[in-house]
């Protein structure tokens, strides 16, 4: 496939909101991350963007799923200047969210433990950041060759297709086939 008929579909992918999965699959060195970021760049700097928020997250080392979707919240911000502060993650958002989803009990826990995140247990704070998390974001996957021993390339593509199904997000998946 051409440079430029790649381009043109990886501007497509990133100028709709529609939902879907893009794999970008190339040999090491390739420059498979550098032409996403500069084709992201390009698409922010003409305002061609379907969607306001983006997450970058390379699997190197990563070990389970719970990392991963750690990493997909962390990494969140905003594409577009206007939606910064829509898409802002302040503590009040994620304890009103708390307030939607989880009863009197549990809510009372977790709001205790807040402040000190890290006497939460693991499913706690995943539990947090599911309720937290947005929909309709891009989210960049890489690295997939790279990731812990924990995390399974079926583990992967299912939260790929969870983020595009139920959080109607758009999901690109940059990989170098010949190592995994």
């Amino acid at each position: 496939m051409s440079l430029s008929v790649l381009k043109k579909e990886i501007h497509r992918f990133i100028s709709t909101p529609m939902p879907e999965v893009l794999c970008l699959k190339g040999g090491w060195g390739v420059g498979k991350t550098y032409l996403w970021n500069k084709c992201l760049d390009e698409a922010k700097e003409s305002g061609r963007i379907g969607l306001n928020a983006y997450s970058y997250v390379s699997l190197f080392g990563l070990k389970n799923l719970s990392d991963l979707r750690m990493s997909v919240f962390e990494g969140r911000h905003a594409l577009k200047a206007a939606a910064s502060s829509e898409e802002s993650w302040s503590l009040k958002k994620i304890v009103d969210k708390i307030n939607e989803k989880a009863n009197f009990r549990s809510r009372a826990g977790l709001l205790k433990a807040l402040p000190f995140v890290g006497n939460l247990s693991e499913e706690e704070v995943i539990g947090l950041v599911s309720l937290a998390q947005s929909p309709q974001q891009i989210v960049c996957i890489d690295d997939i060759e790279r990731r812990g021993d924990g995390l399974t390339v079926k583990d992967i593509l299912g939260f790929a297709s969870y983020l595009k199904e139920e959080r109607s997000c758009k999901v690109i998946i940059i990989l170098n086939e010949e190592q995994l």
